[in-house]
């Protein structure tokens, strides 16, 4: 991704730095995937263990409220200490590494009844502590929108729902631990996190529909899959092919299709027996198949 210069005066101006509040994030109905961003600019490995993190910056919206309705501070740091880092508020508290956020919502489309979507631009900008440095050492930015022209649910929480489903920002926290104690990138980060068990729909509760997190967590893993693919490392393969033998039908397809964009010539043998074996992942080994044959 893109690296932006940020000016800090030690961390942040006075007044910008983002106060969590007690609120967990909402759970969000389903909604169409996310758009993938491009990778993050990777560092070498060697990087030191990072325990803590402070969280700064800003965050704004377009509606007539004076904070977002989103409360992604709140879900930052859940991500973050999910993976075992410590996540504090307060500049003057011991930190090794400063997350800044700036997060804007601004007016996106209008929709039936003269009603408008949002558009969500997201920058989180990783700065070391000491001594007080300019330039990130890594910089993600997300882009998300109320999907067009049906959107699943409300017009902001649909914006926010695909937000959510961006591999990238689902598993911010994977990156950042992977990237700082072991100088991992992201192929290495969505090689792991695919292999870890997915969130599965719920079979109690009578036919009700998903919540939000088991939704995201099926297609943040579904463009963490796809991801894979358009970075075209080798590296992923293994991954890859183990997936295929899970039992998730949308997870084992979009892996075959990873793999055919990768374009090894070496998986050639393995996809036209998955063609012959396999009925359900025929038409995506055929095409798989075709696409590393033109490529070569």
């Amino acid at each position: 991704l893109r690296t932006s210069r940020m000016r800090l005066s030690r961390y942040l101006l006075p007044g910008c730095l983002v106060m969590l509040g007690l609120l967990g994030p909402l759970e969000l109905a389903g909604a169409e995937p996310a758009s993938d961003p491009p990778a993050a600019q990777e560092l070498p490995s060697g990087q030191p263990t990072t325990n803590t993190i402070l969280l700064a910056g800003q965050v704004n919206t377009w509606l007539d409220l004076a904070k977002p309705p989103y409360n992604l501070p709140v879900t930052l740091k859940m991500k973050l200490e999910r993976v075992g880092f410590r996540v504090v508020l307060d500049p003057g508290q011991p930190h090794d590494v400063v997350l800044v956020i700036d997060y804007r919502e601004s007016r996106g489309p209008q929709y039936q009844k003269l009603e408008h979507g949002t558009q969500i631009t997201c920058t989180l900008a990783l700065h070391r502590a000491e001594p007080p440095n300019t330039e990130p050492m890594l910089t993600y930015r997300f882009e998300a929108a109320t999907s067009w022209p049906i959107p699943v649910m409300s017009l902001y929480w649909d914006a926010v729902q695909n937000l959510e489903e961006n591999a990238y920002y689902y598993y911010i926290g994977d990156l950042l631990r992977g990237y700082l104690t072991a100088g991992q990138n992201a192929v290495a980060v969505f090689s792991g996190v695919i292999q870890e068990s997915p969130v599965l729909f719920s079979t109690h509760g009578g036919g009700r529909p998903p919540t939000g997190r088991e939704v995201a967590n099926q297609e943040a893993r579904l463009n963490a899959i796809r991801e894979l693919g358009r970075l075209k490392d080798r590296q992923a393969l293994p991954a890859l092919w183990a997936l295929i033998e899970q039992p998730d039908p949308a997870e084992r397809a979009t892996a075959v299709a990873a793999i055919g964009t990768i374009g090894d010539p070496g998986a050639l043998d393995r996809l036209r027996k998955l063609y012959e074996t396999d009925p359900d992942l025929r038409a995506a080994a055929a095409q798989a198949t075709q696409g590393i044959q033109h490529s070569q």
